[in-house]
């Protein structure tokens, strides 16, 4: 009884162990797809000046990342139930992860709605009819945008390797709140 006991508690080690690498892996090939449809008119891009583009899958980046979250869900609740604290740090971190890739989701879904709705009234407004502040903002914002997305393209649309490299390009609350602040 006592070996049975000793060999299911080190298979069930070893399943949570493929589990946990199965979730990594899945949130390291984890891409975002990006796409210049959403400014076909060359009226846009003449107001513009610079090349943007949009990430057209979040969506389904937020599905994957949520069944990531639901599985190490249940791995950190049957290592918990077996009594094993040998994951409990990768577990951590893994979740650590994939929540700041999925507030960068968020973010990115609220943003690039607020400033496409905001580049017909900022680029087409009449002379004065929109304060001067928040057309610099807007071009401010227009230019973060601008970046992340680039930094998004140069890392091939991995968002792992995205937050891997460096997390300060990745940063949307600022650009989110200027968005916010012009909408206002």
């Amino acid at each position: 009884d006592h070996m049975r006991h000793i060999t299911a508690e080190a298979a069930m080690e070893s399943y949570l162990e493929q589990t946990l690498d199965t979730i990594e892996y899945s949130v390291s090939t984890a891409c975002a797809a990006l796409s210049g449809d959403w400014l076909k008119d060359h009226r846009l891009r003449e107001k513009i000046f610079l090349d943007m583009t949009e990430l057209i899958n979040l969506t389904s980046l937020t599905v994957h990342l949520n069944y990531c979250m639901k599985t190490l869900a249940i791995v950190d609740n049957t290592s918990q139930d077996m009594s094993l604290n040998t994951f409990d740090e990768r577990i951590e971190s893994i979740r650590d992860y994939v929540q700041k890739i999925e507030h960068f989701i968020e973010n990115m879904r609220e943003i690039q709605s607020q400033w496409y709705y905001l580049l017909h009234l900022i680029k087409f407004s009449s002379r004065g009819e929109i304060d001067r502040e928040a057309i610099r903002l807007y071009n401010g914002c227009t230019e973060d945008l601008n970046k992340i997305q680039n930094f998004v393209m140069q890392k091939g649309g991995s968002l792992c390797n995205c937050f891997g490299a460096n997390e300060q390009d990745m940063l949307t609350d600022h650009l989110k709140e200027n968005l916010n602040l012009i909408m206002d």
